[in-house]
């Protein structure tokens, strides 16, 4: 993984978070959430910068925790994101942290969790630059 150059060469980071109501994280799984809110993170700032569907809701509802299709249909939701936090991760995290730095948050709303992720951007740029197979970033308040 790449940090992402953005206007002016200046590197940022797109984070995803879970919601199902657009303020707070969700109380489920990240798969789990109806949304997922993109901020990107630029030089100290973040902004909101997409709101997007979680894919598993046109899928097979079916699909039991841990499902491959699963994590696949979460992902393509996903994708172009570097970091996805959420209060909760299932069993397919091994699956989505080859791909993403996953941040468990222990906090409750996504304006407390943007400020964790802008406290540590740096660890989870290092994170980041590790590649595959980096270990989930637990974060809560100080």
């Amino acid at each position: 993984m790449e940090i992402v150059s953005g206007e002016r060469g200046k590197e940022y980071l797109l984070a995803a978070f879970a919601t199902d109501d657009g303020k707070n994280l969700a109380d489920d799984h990240f798969g789990m959430a109806k949304y997922f809110y993109v901020y990107r993170f630029l030089e100290g700032r973040e902004e909101l910068v997409d709101k997007r569907k979680n894919a598993r809701y046109a899928g097979d509802e079916s699909m039991p925790h841990g499902d491959p299709k699963k994590a696949r249909a979460t992902a393509s939701a996903i994708e172009g994101v570097d970091v996805i936090a959420a209060r909760r991760f299932g069993p397919n995290i091994k699956r989505l942290e080859n791909k993403f730095v996953c941040v468990v948050t222990r906090v409750s709303t996504i304006a407390e969790a943007v400020e964790l992720i802008r406290n540590n951007i740096g660890k989870i740029k290092n994170i980041k630059s590790e590649g595959k197979g980096a270990k989930c970033l637990v974060l809560k308040p100080d």
